[in-house]
């Protein structure tokens, strides 16, 4: 999912996330998005993991977080997320 319009402070991504507690996905789980930010734009939602960054597995908290601030604010962002049984 493109993470949308850029929001007015381009570092805000607005989401917090942490490791994925399911044992059979691997990457970031979002656990609250901030209304109005990227990740509502993008229509995250608390409990989506993110498993991909355009095509590049994700990390640790802090490398989503470092990975998606190297964009410039407007760059579109390809997020591979896993939803429930999706």
């Amino acid at each position: 999912a493109p993470l949308g319009p850029p929001c007015r402070d381009p570092r805000r991504l607005g989401m917090t996330v942490g490791l994925s507690p399911l044992p059979y996905v691997t990457g970031l789980e979002v656990r609250s998005v901030v209304p109005g930010g990227s990740a509502h734009f993008a229509r995250l939602r608390p409990g989506d993991v993110i498993t991909k960054i355009n095509g590049r597995e994700t990390g640790k908290p802090d490398d989503i977080v470092l990975r998606l601030h190297s964009f410039r604010a407007g760059t579109p962002v390809q997020l591979q997320v896993h939803r429930g049984f999706q």
